[in-house]
This record gives C-alpha cells, sequence and structure tokens, in this order.
C-alpha cells in the first residue's frame, strides 16, 4: 500500500537502514543515486515503519570533490508495511 501525503504533511524521522542503493546518469552529465531506505517515523504521533523512495542528484567540482544537492533529495513515496 503507497501513502500519499500533501506538502504540508510534518513527518518525523526517527532512525533509518539502507535497503538498496541504484546509480544512474542522466542526460546532463549529472549522477544520479536512487537511494531506498527503511524508516521508523512518525505521523500525527503515530509510530509507523516504511520504505521511502528517495532520489538524490551528485555532481562533482573542479576539484573532483562530490557535492550533494540537498535541494534535489525528496520524499517520493512512503510503503506503509504495518
Amino acid at each position: 500500500m503507497y501513502l500519499f501525503f500533501p506538502p504540508s504533511t510534518v513527518i518525523t524521522i526517527k532512525k533509518s537502514v539502507l535497503v538498496n542503493f541504484i546509480r544512474k546518469d542522466n542526460n546532463y552529465g549529472e549522477t544520479i543515486f536512487y537511494i531506498h531506505r527503511i524508516f521508523e517515523y512518525e505521523i500525527d504521533n503515530q509510530q509507523k515503519i516504511g520504505r521511502f523512495s528517495i532520489s538524490q542528484i551528485k555532481t562533482f567540482d573542479k576539484n573532483n570533490t562530490l557535492k550533494y544537492e540537498s535541494s534535489q533529495q525528496q520524499i517520493t513515496t512512503i510503503l506503509d508495511v504495518s
């Protein structure tokens, strides 16, 4: 069951465990890592456990240092496993 929440929904993350990690290159020379984690989270003070799908764009600067584009990080879906 996938749960979709309006942008105003407050989700409190308690802890997470990495479960999957996929690397893909897009057409703009950027590398996108699709990071799947299992989270313990709370919605309206009700504790739940679910799977978040997070996409994160990472780029390299001239010194070949990895930069995180945190503004690109977004929660797309929550899989409710409770």
